[in-house]
Parts: structure tokens; C-alpha cells; sequence
């Protein structure tokens, strides 16, 4: 659409059925009377695809963490939580991490499923040793 060079290269993009959804959603007619107004519809297409399109989780996001005060904590102290949400600040995760994570539920001891998992936990930790 952003190197349509004709009317008919244009409207011929947005006959496509998901650029008519699009625009349909956005309140917009999926045909064109001017090259020139293929800024304004990708304009349009942009704005949808990466704001509106997403808006509803970022406020189901805003009312959960407004739920137990998370949310007002977060605007009062930002940089005390900025190591929680920035990848930055997160610890590299590595085989000492993951296995600190994993906690296998065993069946009853004694028992031949329990002889396999202990087996299958011993190649697990060789994995991981590997991976360091």
C-alpha cells in the first residue's frame, strides 16, 4: 500500500480482507479517491495494529495490577520497580537458576516410578551441567 503508485494499485491493496477489516474497525472506507490518501490509510493501519488492536489487554494489565494496590505502588516508586519489569535488570538465566526452579513431584518412594524419575532427575542435572 505505501508503494502503490496508482488508484488502482490502491484500492486494489485495500480490497484485501483483512486491510477491510481493518479499516472498517477504524470507521474508514476500504476504497480510496486519490493516491495521496494512502498516508492517511497507512496512518490508519499503524495506529490499529500496534495501539488499538492491543488496548484492551494494557487496561485488563492496568486493572489487575490497580486490584492490590500494585499499580499506585508502581507510580510511587518507579525505580524500585524497574529491576522487576525491565530485562536489564533481570538476572541472566542459567543452569544454576533453572535447577534452583525446578522442583519435581515425586511419587512414593520406594516405588519403580519413583526409581525412574530419580533416574530421569540424574540426566536432567547432566543436562544442565552441560549447559554451564
Amino acid at each position: 500500500m505505501k508503494n502503490a503508485g496508482t488508484i488502482d494499485e490502491l484500492n486494489a491493496g485495500l480490497q484485501q480482507p483483512s486491510i477491510g477489516k481493518i479499516l472498517d474497525a477504524q470507521g474508514s472506507l476500504p476504497s480510496a479517491s486519490s493516491v495521496s490518501e494512502k498516508h492517511r490509510i497507512c496512518d490508519l493501519l499503524v495506529r490499529h495494529i500496534l495501539i488499538d488492536s492491543v488496548q484492551f489487554l494494557i487496561n485488563d494489565m492496568r486493572e489487575g495490577l490497580e486490584t492490590l494496590g500494585v499499580l499506585q505502588a508502581i507510580q510511587r516508586n518507579p525505580e524500585k520497580f524497574r529491576e522487576l519489569f525491565i530485562k536489564e535488570y533481570l538476572p541472566k538465566l542459567d543452569a544454576e537458576i533453572v535447577d534452583l526452579l525446578f522442583v519435581p513431584k515425586l511419587a512414593e518412594e520406594g516405588s519403580n516410578k519413583r526409581a525412574a524419575q530419580e533416574q530421569a532427575i540424574v540426566y536432567w542435572r547432566d543436562y544442565l551441567q552441560d549447559c554451564m
